[in-house]
Order: structure tokens, then sequence, then C-alpha cells
């Protein structure tokens, strides 16, 4: 079922995760599934290969780009995104062997800030968030910012934006959101990218959530865009983003019932498929709901539609059956009730069942 000990650390060290050998010589010593990309899904991935038991998976994230090379090359047991596939990615083994898309849980993207004399979560919305990221706002104490929140007192200092330096499914989600309410924003910085050519003062922090989540809470002045389950255990202020509902304004947090709220929306109001991965994404932003929270996203376990002819990791057959099983726990009614604890939220039935369809076009 494995990859040989030379492609597994290949594999994690392509996503600069050697420490984790030298650590204790957990791949060493462990058989476990290896899992590589997203960083915004990783908290539950990683509680469901605890859950499964007896050592069954490991998450080394890595990033959404890092996943897709992965899932290109084989070198993981499976791999996961939050961008879709490009047609530049049909090579390699996505196109000989095909893919796949499965989702297991819905999350967000939160925004953190970190300024001088901040005693609360501020208010901002789309068009606001647009015009910090595409430079056009660049001072805490600019009047889109302060009639936002008025009785706040900003600082007169530079926003400092807080950046992913890899290349992020989180930064696709966020700068998807952005594009689709500010026309400025898209003109400036450009559509949705797993590297956005942010605008203003920009500080790029490495690969993952986590330096993210650390770069807002270590850098006066600052904002940034982390999921919600990282960002929740090391920043103190999550903004409230602004949605209109029914010519209201309303203010949303990020929390796992907002987040249900989203993807309840999204799956009664779009006729989705797991073969239109984009159509799922944009069904999760900005829905329609006076409870929902603006940024929410799904993030896609890649699989390959056909494993008869693969070999690196003890047969196509075995391989699948593992991405089955990891697949089935996390969809099931276990695995699921686990996402609100870690500030997920569960998957609307309809989209439990376009998984379960989708592993029957899987041929083993």
């Amino acid at each position: 079922m494995k990859r040989t000990m030379r492609n597994r650390v290949m594999a994690v060290a392509a996503v600069g995760g050697l420490g984790l050998l030298a650590a204790g010589g957990a791949f060493a010593a462990s058989s476990n599934n290896l899992i590589v990309g997203s960083t915004f899904i990783q908290p539950a991935f990683n509680t469901w290969c605890v859950h499964i038991g007896h050592s069954f998976c490991t998450d080394a994230g890595g990033g959404s780009g890092a996943g897709i090379n992965a899932f290109k090359n084989d070198t993981a047991d499976w791999e996961a995104t939050d961008a879709p596939l490009l047609p530049t990615d049909n090579t390699g083994f996505v196109k000989s062997a095909g893919f796949r898309y499965f989702v297991t849980a819905v999350g967000g993207v939160a925004v953190p800030t970190n300024f001088s004399g901040e005693k609360k979560a501020i208010k901002l919305d789309g068009g606001t968030l647009a015009s910090i990221f595409d430079g056009k706002i660049t001072k805490w104490n600019a009047k889109q910012i302060t009639a936002l929140n008025p009785g706040v007192k900003f600082p007169n200092s530079t926003i400092v934006e807080c950046v992913r330096g890899d290349s992020s499914g989180t930064s696709f989600v966020f700068s998807n959101y952005l594009a689709r309410v500010n026309g400025t924003f898209a003109h400036v910085v450009g559509p949705a990218s797993k590297k956005p050519a942010w605008k203003g003062t920009v500080t790029s922090f490495g690969t993952g959530s986590g330096l993210e989540a650390s770069c807002v809470k270590g850098t006066s002045n600052s904002i940034g865009y982390v999921e919600l389950a990282t960002t929740i255990g090391t920043n103190k202020f999550l903004s409230l983003l602004g949605h209109k509902y029914k010519g209201k304004i309303y203010w949303t947090g990020p929390s796992s019932a907002a987040l249900t709220a989203a993807s309840v929306v999204a799956s009664k109001e779009h006729g989705v498929s797991l073969t239109n991965a984009s159509a799922i994404q944009n069904g999760l932003l900005n829905t329609p709901s006076a409870s929902s929270y603006p940024i929410a996203a799904t993030t896609f376990l890649l699989a390959y539609g056909n494993y008869s002819h693969l070999t690196a990791h003890g047969g196509g057959a075995s391989q699948w059956a593992a991405v089955k099983k990891f697949i089935n726990y996390a969809i099931s009614v276990k695995g699921q009730n686990l996402l609100p604890g870690i500030h997920f939220a569960k998957l609307p039935p309809a989209w439990v069942r376009l998984d379960q369809a989708q592993e029957k076009t899987v041929t083993p």
C-alpha cells in the first residue's frame, strides 16, 4: 500500500518537511499514509487521521500548490487543494490516470487584525478589504475603515499585509472573494490566484496557515487572511465581515455556525457537481443569508480516476482502498461530528451523496 522510503522522503522534502523525519523518525518508523497539500484543511485531516487510528495517515501540509505537484507525480498517498486544477495541471499522472474531486468539510478564511490600541474585532466589508489588498487603502485611519467603525480609535499607521509566500489555496479563496466583490481589485491585482500580486505594504510569510497567523500576531499594524481553525488559537481579533441580504447589511464573524449557514444556502441554490469545482467554491462566497460568513470554502481531496496501472504505492488497488477508507470515514456521521469542535462545518447531506456517487466512478 505504501511508497518506498525513497519516495516518502522525496514527498516530505518537497513540502519542506524533512524536520518531520528527523523529529523522532515518525515516517521512518511508520507505514502510515502521507497526505500533502492544503493547510486550510490540515486540522481536519489530521483529526481524522488520529481518530481512524493505527497511525493510518499524517498530513504534511505544504500548501495547495505542493499538493497539486505531488498529485502530478504520485509522490503522496493522496493530496488536497483549495484551488481547482488548471488546464496546465493536466500532466504526469493527472493526465495518464485522470482525476476525481472529493469534498469533506467546509471551512472559512478569517481576517485577523493587529493594530495599536485595538480592543475588539472591527468591521470590514468586501470593498474595503479589497482596497487594502490592492493598495488603495494604506492607513488604518483611512475614512473607509473609520466610517465602518464609529467610536474606534485607529492609528495613523501604515497597514502591513501578512500574506502567504507559497502557492496557496487560501490565497486563491481570499483573492477569489475580493475579485468577485470589487472590480478594481480584479483589475489591479487580478483574478483568483494561488500567488496573487498583492499591492501595498506586504510581508510575505512562508508556507502554511500557521506561519501567517504568527505573522499577524507578531507584526504591529498588520492584517492577514488565515483559515479559521488555525487563526482562532493564535489571533485575538477576527474581523466581522459585512454582507448584504434583502437590502440590509449584516456583520458576521467566522464560526462553525456561520459556515454551516453558508454551506446550506450554497447546496440549495447551486446545482453543482464534483466535476465543477469552481462552481462549488464560488457558490460558498457571499451566500444570500443573514447569518452566513462571506468567505466560506471547501477543500478538494484529489484522487485518480484509474488506479489500475499505478505501482508506486504497492499497487493501485491498495492505494485506492486507503484513499476510499479515509474519504468514507471523513464523510461518515462520526467523522462529520468532529468538525464543529475544530471550527469547521459539516458537509450538507447533498454533498455527502456527491462523494458517494463519485467513488463509484473510480477504477481500482
